[in-house]
């Protein structure tokens, strides 16, 4: 159950994340073309202003303003296919580690089951042999280790589900960063 929550829950971080970057790729566009408006607004004025000197201060700036928007447009797009292709390769471990764990538990569920059976053949029969008692310590042996690979199989998991929620948290701090970019740009137009 707690396997399955995790799983859900990393499907959901997940979608939010995916759904964030789209987020971002359309803001990343708007900026580009508010960079343009701000450029054809710039020529504009220059057009208007007999102050040439003024004219090419503003221009200047203007062109500035737009380049550091692009740097910082690249570098979050940079940031986010980083961070894809991570919370890709984190998926597939724990489709991976999930489909493990199943695999052990119908394991260490097999050997349980041989265990009580051969504790009932025995029981039935009033007398435990020697071999009997071998094969059910095998089985015991088998169950146990079987159980403690489980337990090793679900902390690993574990341990993704925690890198995802880092990532998940990454990508709140790029959009932060790509918000304080955009402001910073709309200043330097001011």
């Amino acid at each position: 159950v707690a396997l399955s929550k995790s799983g859900t829950l990393l499907q959901e971080l997940t979608l939010e994340h995916e759904d964030k970057a789209m987020e971002l790729e359309a803001q990343l566009a708007a900026e580009c073309a508010k960079g343009g408006a701000l450029g054809k607004e710039l020529a504009a004025l220059k057009a208007a202003s007999g102050d040439a000197a003024k004219s090419a201060f503003l221009l200047k700036e203007a062109v500035e303003a737009k380049e550091g928007l692009l740097r910082e447009g690249e570098k979050l797009m940079q940031d986010r296919q980083t961070m894809e292709k991570g919370m890709k390769a984190l998926r597939k471990q724990l489709e991976t580690k999930d489909k493990e764990i199943e695999h052990k538990k119908n394991s260490l569920d097999k050997a349980e089951n041989r265990m009580r059976d051969m504790e009932s053949a025995i029981a039935a029969a009033g007398s435990l042999s020697k071999h009997s008692e071998e094969s059910i310590a095998q089985v015991r042996a088998s169950s146990q280790d079987a159980a403690r690979k489980l337990l090793a199989s679900e902390k690993e998991r574990a341990a993704y589900a925690v890198k995802a929620e880092a990532m998940e948290r990454a990508a709140t701090d790029l959009q932060t960063e790509r918000d304080a970019a955009e402001q910073r740009a709309r200043d330097a137009v001011r």
